[in-house]
C-alpha cells in the first residue's frame, strides 16, 4: 500500500461481538486484547492508519453487569467503542422474546449510527449479520462480511427456519471474507452468498516462531492438548483416548490436558477413576505464553476438532514442529478437504474421524512405539510451517488493503469470484 492510500483520510465503521477476549480490555479500559485475533489486530491496524477514522460498534450477545447499559469509550490503541448492552426485559422468563428485542435494538443502533457518520466503508463480522445485511441492502454504504470460518448451522441453511439468515446472507455486500479454518468455505459459501459479492477465502496469519528441528525429549513422551473443556472442543474423546491408549501401551507416556470449562470436574473425575492422575495432568487455562512454551516441549499435539483443523491453535503447533495428529477430512459434508490440500500427510497424522476415540487412541499407541515416525512428522511439519504460513501483520494488511478498494470502487460491482486461495 502506497504512504498516499495510508494517509487519504478514510472513515471505517465496524460492527463485531464484544467477544470475550476483548470484555476486560473495554471494562477496564485498558487495551490487552485476546480470542479473536483476525478481529481485534484488524482494529489495531486500522487505527493505526494516520488520517483514518475508525469507530468500532460491539454488541454485547450475553448479560454481563459491566455492560449493562450502553458504553462510550476510547482506547488509544483500538480508537472509539461503543458496545451495546444486552438486556432482558422479560427478566430471563422469554428468552426469545429477550433474544428478539436486542437484535432489533441493536440494528437500530446500528443503523442510526450509520447514517449518523456515513462512513466510507462498514466491515461486520457474522455476529452483525442482520445490521450489515440492512446496510447492503437499503444504503449505498460498501460492506464487508468477516466470517471466522463455517459454522454447522450454516451448513443447514436450506431448512425453512433459516430462511431469514439466507435472505441476510446473500445481501449485495462488496465482498465477503472468511478464514480458511478447516471447514471448507470455498465449497460452502458460493451457493449462500450474493452472485455479486467477491469472496475471498484467506489462512489466519501465525506469529509463532518457527522452531529448530530437536529430538524427543527424554524416555517419557510427552502428548498434548489446549482447548476450551466443553463438549464440543472434543475434550472427552481426548481424554478417553489418553485412557485407553495407557491401557495398551507399556511404553511412558505424560498426557498433558490445557484449558478450563464446565467439563474439567468431570474429566479429572474420570482420570481419578481409572487411577492415572500421574499419567494425565490438567492444568487449567494458561496465558499464551505459557501456551507457547508447552508446545515448544511436546513431542505430539492432538487436535479433536470435528468443524475444520486450521485454527490458530494448528497453526502454532505446525509452526512449534509438534507431531500434529488430527481427525480425518469428511470431503461428503464437506470438511478439511482443504486441510488435505495445505498439509500433507507425512506433517499430520490422521485418526478416523467416525470412531474419534478408539481410531485416536490406537494411533497414540502406534506412535508412541515409533519414535521415528515422530521426528519425521516434526520435521515436515516444520517444512509444511515455513512454507504456509505468514505474519498477522501480512494477512491484516490484506484486509486493509481490501476495506480500500472497497471504499474507493462503492458504485461498483462484478460477479462473484474466489479471490485469494487460503495459502495466499
Amino acid at each position: 500500500m502506497s504512504q498516499a492510500e495510508l494517509t487519504t483520510p478514510m472513515r471505517v465503521l465496524v460492527l463485531g461481538r464484544l467477544f470475550s477476549g476483548l470484555k476486560d480490555s473495554v471494562a477496564g479500559r485498558s487495551w490487552n486484547p485476546g480470542g479473536v485475533p483476525a478481529f481485534y489486530k484488524l482494529i489495531e491496524g486500522l487505527q493505526a492508519r494516520p488520517g483514518w477514522k475508525l469507530e468500532t460498534i460491539l454488541a454485547c450477545k450475553e448479560a454481563d453487569a459491566r455492560f449493562a447499559r450502553t458504553v462510550n469509550c476510547t482506547l488509544a490503541a483500538a480508537g472509539a467503542m461503543t458496545v451495546l448492552a444486552w438486556r432482558r426485559p422479560s427478566g430471563g422468563r422469554l428468552p426469545r422474546f429477550d433474544l428478539l428485542f436486542n437484535e432489533v435494538s441493536h440494528l437500530a443502533s446500528v443503523l442510526l449510527q450509520a447514517m449518523r457518520t456515513r462512513p466510507d466503508v462498514v466491515y461486520a463480522t457474522y455476529a452483525m449479520l442482520f445490521p450489515a445485511a440492512i446496510l447492503a441492502r437499503v444504503s449505498r454504504l460498501p460492506v464487508v462480511l468477516r466470517l471466522m470460518g463455517i459454522f454447522p448451522h450454516q451448513r443447514t441453511l436450506h431448512r425453512a427456519h433459516f430462511a431469514l439468515h439466507r435472505w441476510a446472507l446473500r445481501s449485495p455486500f462488496r465482498a465477503v471474507v472468511c478464514t480458511e479454518d478447516g471447514s471448507d468455505p470455498a465449497a460452502v459459501l458460493p451457493r449462500l452468498i450474493h452472485p455479486a459479492s467477491e469472496l475471498m477465502v484467506r489462512l489466519n496469519g501465525c506469529d509463532a516462531p518457527l522452531s529448530e528441528p530437536h529430538a524427543t525429549r527424554g524416555e517419557t513422551l510427552t502428548v498434548l492438548f489446549v482447548g476450551r473443556l466443553e463438549p464440543y472442543k472434543g475434550c472427552d474423546v481426548f481424554v478417553e483416548a489418553a485412557l485407553q491408549c495407557l491401557r495398551q501401551t507399556s511404553m511412558p507416556a505424560r498426557f498433558v490436558v490445557i484449558g478450563d470449562g464446565s467439563m474439567r470436574r468431570e474429566l479429572e473425575e474420570r482420570v481419578r477413576s481409572a487411577r492415572q492422575e500421574t499419567a494425565i495432568a490438567f492444568t487449567g487455562a494458561v496465558a499464551h505464553a505459557e501456551v507457547a512454551r508447552h508446545l515448544a516441549g511436546c513431542d505430539i499435539y492432538i487436535s479433536v476438532n470435528f468443524n475444520g483443523n486450521l485454527s490458530n491453535a494448528n497453526l502454532e503447533a505446525l509452526a512449534a514442529g509438534a507431531c500434529l495428529v488430527i481427525p480425518s477430512s469428511d470431503p461428503a459434508l464437506p470438511v478439511d478437504t482443504a486441510t488435505d490440500t495445505l498439509i500433507p500427510s507425512d506433517a499430520a497424522i490422521r485418526y478416523d474421524r467416525r470412531d474419534p476415540a478408539g481410531s485416536l487412541a490406537q494411533t497414540l499407541h502406534d506412535l508412541i512405539a515409533d519414535r521415528g515416525r515422530i521426528e519425521a512428522c516434526r520435521k515436515a511439519a516444520r517444512l509444511c510451517a515455513g512454507r504456509l504460513l505468514k505474519p498477522w501483520s501480512e494477512r491484516i494488511e490484506a484486509d486493509i488493503a481490501l476495506l480500500r478498494r472497497v471504499a474507493e470502487n462503492r458504485g461498483e460491482s462484478e460477479p462473484m469470484r474466489l479471490a485469494a486461495g487460503p495459502h495466499s
